[in-house]
């Protein structure tokens, strides 16, 4: 995974040798040059200075949304949480007297709160929807 350390560094070695904006020479299609007039790139194919020329601007962009993910991360965390588990207890049903034994869950923090918030019955029913990793979680780690 991208670190906000690797994204600060990858950020800087993007722009410590040519800082942008890089421009396609106009006299000369296939090169690419820094605000300056120092060549970054040179070739024969068309798409390629097009592509180079782009690359700070999409570096830039590509840094922005993988801090976004990781804002997201931080909001969907997992969180412990205890819980009644024993069928008989969830039921009602049980012969405890004071409270029902519980044990550590995980749930994601985010979905939980806003579950909570969204209905005041929640949690009697189970925390199968909550439980950690979240759905947001499972799609960002590749696996939904």
């Amino acid at each position: 995974m991208t670190t906000l350390n690797n994204r600060r560094q990858l950020q800087s070695e993007a722009t410590r040798h040519s800082p942008a904006p890089w421009v396609i020479d106009p006299e000369l299609p296939g090169d690419v040059r820094d605000d300056s007039n120092e060549p970054v790139s040179w070739g024969a194919d068309p798409a390629g200075p097009a592509l180079i020329a782009a690359a700070p601007t999409h570096l830039a962009d590509l840094i922005t949304a993988l801090e976004q993910i990781e804002r997201i991360r931080e909001v969907h965390k997992a969180e412990t949480v205890h819980a009644i588990t024993g069928y008989d207890c969830c039921i009602e049903d049980c012969d405890h007297e004071g409270e029902c034994p519980t044990e550590p869950i995980e749930v994601c923090a985010e979905c939980n709160r806003i579950a909570k918030e969204s209905y005041r019955y929640f949690g009697e029913n189970g925390l199968g929807n909550v439980l950690y990793p979240c759905p947001t979680i499972r799609i960002l780690d590749g696996n939904e």
